[in-house]
């Protein structure tokens, strides 16, 4: 079995996260707007908003985000009406609202670092394992990992906005093997999706970790609770 030279990671959820919430930083940014939303009920309104976008997007285009800001624009701004609408709020300053919020996502000072990803990926360092990462994100992302201290520790950093495809397509896998030049089997992917990330990796012939920090995963997929638990799997093998 030819060794790991590679560990992959997924951004959201994996290595990163709002701060301290999606919901949050909405309610907060909305007060200023006017509007008194409750974080709870708006992480909730966030996280049903974003599904229905998605679903339309891949069903329209086969993909969330692309190269073309101006339709990245619309697909949050589509977001941010459905979660409004959920709440039963409509500001009259929708525009500037959505400009604020849309900019605040793009700095590190919004996300925070999950428990152990700068420990993992230096200890894989001092292991002579490389790390990447595999997100499906914007072109926002990349800010937000040089702020966090995560682009120098990620190499390919392969996004899905620019790879023009998405997880679970295993061709964006496939890119960032081949960006590594490294074969599938010498590849480990973790990330928190068993289907966008385990899945799609899996089909591409990787190794493939499922972060579960929360204990709730019943399936068959190999799975990890903390991050610094990449390395006793490797020592596992």
């Amino acid at each position: 079995m030819p060794p790991v030279r590679i560990v992959y990671f997924d951004a959201g959820g994996t290595l990163l996260d709002p701060w301290p919430s999606a919901g949050a930083i909405y309610a907060e940014v909305a007060a200023g707007f006017g509007l008194d939303l409750d974080p709870a009920a708006t992480q909730h309104a966030f996280v049903q908003a974003f599904s229905q976008s998605r679903e339309r997007a891949v069903a329209a285009r086969g993909r969330v985000f692309g190269p073309d800001p101006a339709e990245t624009r619309a697909f949050w701004r589509e977001t941010l009406a459905l979660l409004l609408d959920q709440l039963g709020q409509r500001p009259a300053a929708f525009d500037p609202l959505f400009d604020r919020l849309f900019e605040e996502f793009s700095h590190a000072r919004r996300y925070r670092l999950i428990d152990g990803a700068l420990d993992t990926l230096d200890a894989l360092h001092r292991r002579g394992v490389r790390t990447g990462l595999i997100s499906n994100w914007d072109h926002r992302l990349r800010p937000v990992l040089a702020g966090l201290g995560l682009s120098r520790r990620l190499d390919p950093v392969i996004i899905s906005c620019e790879a023009g495809t998405e997880k679970p397509d295993p061709a964006i896998f496939r890119l960032a093997l081949g960006r590594a030049g490294v074969h599938p089997a010498e590849a480990l992917m973790v990330g928190d999706s068993p289907e966008a990330d385990v899945d799609g990796a899996l089909a591409a012939g990787m190794h493939a970790l499922l972060l579960d920090g929360e204990n709730w995963y019943r399936g068959p997929h190999a799975r990890i609770e903390a991050l610094t638990q990449t390395l006793d799997w490797l020592d596992e093998r």
